[in-house]
């Protein structure tokens, strides 16, 4: 049985002290299966993404394709200087199914809020910035 989920994808770039500046307006919400392997989700996001960020950036180069994808800032799910690693495992599963200190055994919550992000550094996005004012 496939389960859909419904997820929040969201372009964030990195201020200079690496806190995240979300300005970019660049998002929005995906229905996905559950089982979605990371090179799936990955694909997803970035089709999803691509012709905002297109709009958005003026049709600047960078490829969305060599962002850092995320859970959270501080978790990261898709390296791209690890390309390889862990792209067959289902990613989200875990994201849906929580457990309480009544019941410890997890439980499906399909309206879970999950985002999962594509991170820009602030040297990537200044180089953005620079090319959009020319």
């Amino acid at each position: 049985h496939k389960h859909q989920v419904m997820i929040h994808v969201a372009l964030h770039h990195l201020k200079p002290e690496g806190k995240s500046g979300t300005m970019l307006n660049i998002e929005r919400d995906v229905r996905v299966a559950l089982n979605i392997t990371l090179a799936e989700l990955r694909f997803t996001v970035i089709k999803e993404l691509g012709l905002l960020w297109t709009e958005w950036s003026q049709h600047h180069s960078m490829s969305l394709y060599n962002l850092e994808m995320h859970k959270s800032l501080r978790m990261i799910l898709y390296d791209p200087r690890q390309p390889c690693r862990d792209t067959d495992k289902a990613v989200l599963q875990e994201f849906f199914l929580q457990s309480t200190t009544k019941d410890p055994i997890p439980k499906f919550y399909a309206n879970a809020r999950i985002s999962i992000l594509l991170v820009m550094s602030n040297a990537q996005f200044e180089e953005v910035l620079l090319w959009q004012e020319q």
